[in-house]
C-alpha cells in the first residue's frame, strides 16, 4: 500500500542565495569507492533548487550540525525521488519524528543514503527490495519537520547510524536544471539540536521488517 504523510502545500517557499559549488560549508575526504554511480536523488523536472548546507544552517531551525543537503522543487509539481545507487532498501521510517517518512538506502559498500520528508512511497517497494539506480522509490513531501516540500538527503559510512559526510562533492554539480544556492547569512547558527533529527534518528529503528 502507500503511505502518506500530510498533503504536499502548494508552492514551496525557497530560501538562499546563489552560491557556486565551491562555497559549501564542510568538505570530506571520505568517498564512496565509485563516487562517479552517485547519481542526483530527485528528478530534475522542471527545476531544482539543492541547498549547499552540509555541517550549517538547517533550512527550518538554523541550526549548525545539520547533517545533509536539502533538494526543493522550483514549482509545485509534484517530484520523484530516485535511487542514487544500487542498492538495497534497508530501512523505512512512517512518521518517525523530525524526518518524517524517511527510506534509508544501503549500497553494496555498507553506504547508506537517507531521504527524510517523504509524501508517499512507491507501491510495491519493501524493506529488503533490491532497486537500481535511478529507479522511483517514493514522491517529494513535507512530513516530519519540513515547512514545506524538499528532500533532505544524507550520505552515512559504516551503516546508517555511521559518520556523515558531505553529499555535495559526491554528486554531479552544477548540473541542468539544477541551481545551487546557500542558506542566507541572515540565518544565525544559533541551536544544538539540527534540523531534521531526533535524538531517536540515530538509533535506526526495526519498521517493516528491518532487523537492524
Amino acid at each position: 500500500g502507500v503511505s502518506t504523510a500530510s498533503g504536499v502545500s502548494a508552492r514551496p517557499t525557497v530560501v538562499g542565495a546563489g552560491a557556486s559549488a565551491s562555497q559549501a560549508a564542510v568538505r570530506t575526504a571520505l568517498a564512496p569507492p565509485d563516487p562517479s554511480d552517485l547519481i542526483l536523488p530527485v528528478d530534475t523536472g522542471d527545476g531544482l533548487i539543492v541547498l549547499d548546507n552540509f555541517g550549517g544552517r538547517s533550512v527550518s531551525l538554523g541550526a549548525c550540525s545539520h547533517r545533509g543537503i536539502d533538494v526543493f522543487p522550483t514549482t509545485a509539481a509534484q517530484r520523484t525521488l530516485l535511487a542514487c545507487v544500487d542498492g538495497t532498501l534497508r530501512s523505512q521510517r512512517i512518521f518517525a519524528g523530525a524526518q518524517g517518512n524517511a527510506w534509508i538506502l544501503e549500497d553494496d559498500q555498507g553506504i547508506c543514503y537517507r531521504y527524510h520528508h517523504i509524501d508517499e512511497f512507491l507501491d510495491g517497494l519493501e524493506v529488503g527490495a533490491r532497486v537500481e539506480r535511478g529507479q522511483p522509490i517514493a514522491t517529494m513531501g513535507s512530513s516530519g519537520n519540513a515547512g514545506s516540500p524538499h528532500l533532505h538527503f544524507e550520505v552515512r559510512f559504516d551503516g546508517p547510524s555511521g559518520t556523515a559526510v558531505d553529499p555535495f562533492p559526491l554528486l554531479t554539480l552544477p548540473t541542468a536544471g539544477v541551481e545551487i544556492r546557500r542558506p542566507p547569512d541572515a540565518v544565525e547558527c544559533s541551536l544544538d539540536v539540527a534540523d531534521d533529527e531526533d535524538p531517536a534518528d540515530d538509533e535506526d529503528p526495526a519498521v517493516d521488517g528491518d532487523s537492524a
